[in-house]
């Protein structure tokens, strides 16, 4: 996407790599005039000196669960209510997704929003890959 990006706003030639640990640090180090990172609040990102290039936006995205009808019960509420890590701040939104089958508009699937803490919401990105 990064690669796509520069392209498209003229920015050659970009090189890019990746880094695990703590990107945002990078500039400050001199190993990077600029980074590509997922950004929150923006609170690390300002912690480091960072400010979003004006056009930066490269993806608007959001995490959210989604879920058949059939599949859609009180127990699956129960699991996401269950995990603290899941639950949110008040308890998923739950909103039906709306698609056209067979030339009628049906709500076959829901999707399930929660707000959480950053902090937890990373935490779950990292277990994510393991």
């Amino acid at each position: 996407m990064g690669s796509k990006f520069t392209n498209e706003k003229g920015l050659n030639p970009v090189t890019f790599s990746t880094a695990d640990g703590a990107p945002k640090a990078a500039p400050a180090m001199g190993i990077a005039d600029a980074i590509v990172d997922l950004v929150g609040s923006g609170t690390t990102s300002r912690e480091n000196n960072l400010k979003e290039i004006a056009g930066g936006v490269i993806l608007q995205s959001q995490a959210v669960l989604v879920a058949s009808r059939k599949s859609l019960t009180q127990e699956v509420a129960e699991r996401v209510l269950s995990r603290n890590s899941l639950s949110g701040l008040q308890g998923p939104a739950v909103s039906p997704v709306f698609c056209k089958r067979n030339g009628q508009v049906t709500a076959d699937y829901y999707a399930i929003v929660i707000c959480v803490l950053k902090k937890a919401f990373m935490s779950l990105c990292s277990s994510c890959g393991r």
